[in-house]
């Protein structure tokens, strides 16, 4: 029995390896992208293969890549289809490419290259690697049926272009808040990380180093001066310090509540905003009365919108025979205007003035009261619109917009760049792509325009700090006038 029983596994076993090796025999037909490398900055080709057991008469695919860095040129035959046309289109999708015979010639049955695919390759930072894919793939034989087959996406490695030391950061500004400091600045070309250096007396002292092109200083003492430079590094060297740039933190004691708008430039005959801040640190505001002047009187109300700092409260406003517009903001149920310093309201003007001009906003009756009707001390600034022709638009565009990270792919860290109107609130999170959350990187309120817009760093963590693993990750920027999404790649 025992003799019979291994002769039956010697048979499965013979079975099994025949089969195997028979199977591994049968190439079916494929499609493969082959990997390749490149240089940055150049021109390069790509190889579709063709793995194909019968005659193939025809084909038609759409070649993707991501990141996008590579632009179509042309695209030529092989020795496989040297009796084919071939042509190539270049869309949203990617590069459409067909191939056929009007003579009745096959691709013979075996494997290699059908096209070579020839590129610009964007100027890169850093190495970077290039997902290659194949979409809405077609084969078919001499009847012009389809025929199954199988894809095998690649990649192209693209070299980067010879590392330099990196630039001086230039355009850092510094702004002082309370115990804090918030330093940004422009990226720079190559540099891998940025270092923070604290002037103290005559020496230069390095405080940080920073991944992206902003960098938050805490614990510090108020209404103090401090000053900073920073330098860009990465593996080759590092770049002399900038420039020092110096700010002072707020002041703790802020005194009774301001209510005022800051001085702004428009364009000529464009619409605008502009918020109107409340400062009230040690005061509980239950009522505002105020009265609003533009003068000359060139400009046109066309809403205000109350900031998340009056939730709870009623807003009335009119305009007035005079062309001032009274504003009224109360609570029919005891709330309080939160302390701080950001917008109570958004003021949307237009104007239709062809000149030059310089307006002024005047603020002049205001009452503030508590919750037991008493009248509240505090003080009003006036401010100036100026109508230029060629304004600074850096002041409030009507904009939402999401940038694709920088870099991507990315096996590190990326940057997620994007842009809102003030006075909105804005949530930023990270998805895996069966929609499972991840991470939320930011939920805050925007209070203030940035031309540049506002950068986020996600560092490739979740929300309990561990590490994710390769794969597409989806980003989605949630805010009061919409949701955008946009991909990215983690490679590790």
């Amino acid at each position: 029995m025992l003799l019979i029983y291994i002769n039956k596994v010697v048979i499965l076993l013979f079975v099994f390896t025949m089969n195997l090796i028979f199977s591994n025999s049968n190439i079916g037909y494929a499609l493969s992208v082959i990997d390749s490398e490149c240089d940055s900055n150049s021109q390069s080709s790509i190889y579709i293969d063709l793995n194909n057991e019968d005659v193939i008469a025809g084909f038609q695919f759409v070649l993707y890549d991501s990141p996008d860095i590579l632009s179509y040129i042309d695209v030529i035959t092989t020795d496989r289809t040297s009796n084919f046309i071939v042509a190539a289109a270049e869309g949203e999708a990617g590069v459409t490419i067909i191939g056929f015979s009007l003579l009745g010639s096959t691709i013979d049955p075996g494997q290699g290259s059908i096209v070579e695919i020839v590129f610009d390759v964007n100027l890169v930072e850093f190495e970077t690697i290039v997902n290659l894919g194949i979409n809405g793939s077609v084969l078919s034989d001499q009847d012009s049926n389809s025929i199954d087959h199988i894809i095998n996406n690649g990649f192209i490695t693209v070299t980067n272009e010879n590392l330099i030391i990196p630039d001086i950061p230039n355009n850092i500004n510094a702004l002082g808040y309370q115990n804090s400091i918030l330093l940004n600045w422009d990226l720079v070309w190559q540099a891998e990380k940025y270092q923070v250096w604290q002037i103290i007396g005559s020496q230069q002292v390095l405080y940080d180093e920073a991944t992206n092109n902003s960098y938050i200083i805490e614990s510090l003492d108020d209404s103090t001066e401090y000053c900073y430079s920073m330098s860009a590094s990465n593996s080759i060297g590092q770049s002399d310090l900038s420039t020092p740039i110096c700010t002072t933190t707020l002041s703790d004691y802020l005194g009774n509540p301001i209510i005022y708008f800051e001085d702004t430039e428009v364009a000529l005959g464009y619409p605008f905003q502009i918020p109107l801040y409340l400062n009230n640190y040690y005061n509980d505001i239950s009522a505002i009365q105020i009265r609003i002047t533009d003068s000359p009187d060139l400009l046109t109300l066309n809403d205000i919108q109350p900031t998340n700092r009056l939730d709870g409260f009623e807003l009335h406003f009119n305009e007035q025979i005079d062309g001032s517009i009274l504003i009224l903001i109360f609570s029919l149920s005891g709330e309080t205007i939160t302390t701080g310093l950001d917008p109570i309201l958004l003021f949307e003007y237009s104007n239709e003035s062809i000149n030059e001009d310089t307006i002024f906003l005047n603020l002049s009756e205001s009452i503030f009261s508590d919750n037991n009707g008493n009248y509240i001390e505090h003080s009003v600034l006036n401010s100036l619109v100026l109508l230029k022709e060629e304004a600074n638009l850096d002041a409030t565009p009507l904009t939402l917009s999401l940038s694709q990270n920088y870099p991507n792919p990315f096996n590190a860290s990326t940057v997620i760049n994007f842009n809102i109107i003030p006075m909105n609130d804005v949530e930023l999170l990270i998805y895996d792509i069966n929609g499972r959350l991840i991470k939320k990187l930011l939920d805050k309120y925007i209070t203030s325009y940035n031309s540049e817009g506002f950068n986020v760093l996600w560092d490739g963590t979740d929300e309990n700090g561990a590490y994710v693993p390769s794969g597409i990750y989806i980003y989605n920027l949630n805010t009061s006038l919409g949701q955008l999404n946009n991909m990215m790649l983690l490679i590790k």
